[in-house]
């Protein structure tokens, strides 16, 4: 799930799930950490709760993260861009307009057939 691919450490993995990691990081020396995860836009990293730049690998898409020497705490989340937060809002109105419909058309008396 991650590689150091430059320095001397050990990485510990506190909490991974989808949206969020969680690391704790001794470095011997300065460290780049590769993740078995693409970047997409909304990754956020942050080490001892300071805000850090995420490295795209070229060849790969994954994430590197540089961290100096010493111990640390890493966290990774992934949050939704406004583009996604958008979309989701339109679903969930095209979902309830289409339910809407869908219940007018049964409970419209004007639809049933005649003699019942």
């Amino acid at each position: 799930k991650i590689k150091i691919v430059k320095g001397k450490g050990t990485v510990d993995i506190i909490d991974w799930k989808s949206n969020h990691r969680l690391l704790s990081i001794n470095g011997k020396t300065s460290l780049m950490l590769k993740f078995s995860t693409f970047y997409y836009p909304g990754w956020k990293a942050k080490i001892d709760n300071k805000q850090s730049d995420i490295i795209i690998e070229k060849d790969t898409g994954s994430m590197l993260l540089e961290l100096p020497e010493g111990s640390h705490k890493v966290e990774l989340t992934f949050e939704d861009t406004p583009v996604r937060y958008y979309a989701k809002v339109i679903s969930l109105i095209s979902l309830i307009v289409v339910l809407s419909f869908y219940l007018y058309g049964i409970l419209n008396p004007a639809n049933k057939p005649p003699g019942l």
